[in-house]
């Protein structure tokens, strides 16, 4: 659904405000990229910034967090909430590094994904683990 959400909100507003029609990738280069008047790149990241950012917010410790412990997904969704407003600056940071780091493995024909994804797998789980401090499981 967010997916679908920001290409509906992110057309729109290429519709809205590009000084021509973009029908291809080419012309979205040409006219909202690299267009020498206005900002419309620039809000367009903003958009993007601003609708990924509760996504984020609700899934950087939710996801690890259900592996982990026997909990619910409101809990988990609540926690991962706590810990971004507990630690805003970093999590700004891992977010912008989880950002540059996928936009590395695309810029490489997707293949930099193959190392990519794994490497943030591992590191998201240790974040998760550094993040939230738990009492040892009863078994």
């Amino acid at each position: 659904m967010a997916g679908t959400g920001w290409v509906l909100t992110s057309a729109a507003l290429i519709t809205l405000l590009a000084p021509q029609a973009v029908r291809t990738p080419v012309e979205f280069l040409q006219y909202v990229v690299l267009a020498r008047s206005g900002y419309l790149f620039e809000l367009w990241l903003v958009l993007g910034g601003v609708l990924a950012a509760p996504i984020f917010a609700s899934t950087v410790i939710t996801v690890p967090l259900l592996l982990d412990r026997q909990i619910g997904v409101r809990d988990a969704v609540l926690t991962s909430w706590l810990v971004i407003l507990a630690n805003p600056l970093p999590m700004a940071c891992w977010a912008a590094l989880i950002m540059a780091l996928t936009l590395l493995g695309f810029g490489m024909a997707l293949l930099g994904l193959v190392l990519v994804v794994p490497l943030l797998g591992h590191a998201s789980w240790h974040a998760y683990r550094g993040a939230v401090r738990w009492l040892p499981v009863a078994d």
